[in-house]
């Protein structure tokens, strides 16, 4: 079974997660799994809000002793888990179509792939070339 552990940092409080389980209810993952909601940086005060917004969906806590950058929350919940692939998305993910895991499954089951992604992005080699030439493009303002 795959895990789909979603980062829930703290500090952002309840909204992002609300967003990310709106989501999660609308489009099918298309593939068993269990939802794991990573709680870093999750104080005891906001912890109510965090879980309440869980209500309802088949899900595990899993709470990290310490706030972590995002890299090491998600290789600790790696080391404490053991599912047979882990799915790890941060705090601001979305999904905006059904059968997102398996699709995510299908490109890992590819016999080159070691590691799937999805994200939105505007980058691009060209804007990227011209930012690394400091000539104008979309990253002019976003991207040091």
């Amino acid at each position: 079974m795959i895990g789909v552990v979603h980062l829930v940092w703290g500090p952002l409080g309840a909204m992002p997660l609300r967003r990310f389980i709106a989501s999660y209810r609308r489009h099918s993952a298309g593939a068993e799994h269990e939802l794991i909601a990573l709680l870093n940086g999750v104080d005891e005060d906001r912890r109510p809000a965090i879980e309440a917004e869980l209500e309802g969906d088949e899900h595990r806590l899993l709470r990290l002793d310490e706030p972590v950058q995002d890299l090491a929350a998600y290789a600790q919940a790696a080391a404490r888990l053991d599912h047979e692939r882990l799915c790890f998305l941060n705090s601001h993910s979305e999904f905006l179509v059904a059968d997102w895991l398996v699709n995510l499954q299908g490109a890992l089951d590819q016999v080159a792939a070691g590691i799937v992604g999805a994200t939105g992005s505007w980058a691009s080699v060209r804007s990227g070339t011209l930012n690394g030439l400091f000539l104008p493009n979309a990253y002019r303002g976003v991207v040091p």
